[in-house]
């Protein structure tokens, strides 16, 4: 697996832009930042379907991680925005009930009838961090799957950036 490759471009807030691709989700611990950047990830889907198991364990991971923001695009990505968000509230539950304040605030969006190229300008140029969080340190484009998906999302990047 490669690691995670830094584009060498910086968005309108100045983050770094990191572009990665895996074949299966559970492959991304090998290929993940160190925890404690606070980022924002893109999950680029291919035609691979997920089980509720591996996109739990990829939102644990991501959490843990020091994610901020989460995105999906592509087949499943509804689901796995759905459970992106039980992984968060499930992180409030507790033995004496529900803590709010035991979650960790975390942004997601899934978008399925937009296109790659919209999906990709807007990870990169609108997503901004809120309170309690002050600054995101990079954005992550993470393409699962198909590889040709991945000179689309990394020719809208460029466009993106240009």
């Amino acid at each position: 697996m490669e690691p995670l490759l830094d584009l060498k471009i910086k968005n309108r807030f100045n983050r770094r832009v990191l572009f990665g691709h895996v074949d299966r989700l559970g492959a991304w611990p090998e290929i993940a930042p160190a925890p404690g950047d606070r980022f924002a990830l893109l999950l680029i889907n291919g035609d691979q379907a997920h089980s509720v198991h591996e996109l739990s364990a990829l939102a644990d991971d991501l959490i843990d991680r020091g994610c901020v923001w989460f995105s999906s695009w592509g087949p499943g990505c509804e689901l796995a925005h759905d459970v992106f968000d039980e992984s968060v509230v499930g992180r409030g539950i507790h033995d004496e009930g529900f803590d709010a304040d035991r979650m960790p605030d975390i942004e997601t969006t899934w978008h399925t009838k937009d296109s790659l190229e919209d999906v990709i300008w807007f990870f990169l140029e609108c997503v901004r961090p809120f309170p309690p969080h002050e600054s995101i340190d990079s954005t992550i484009v993470l393409v699962c799957g198909d590889f040709p998906l991945c000179e689309s999302a990394l020719v809208a990047i460029a466009k993106t950036a240009l």
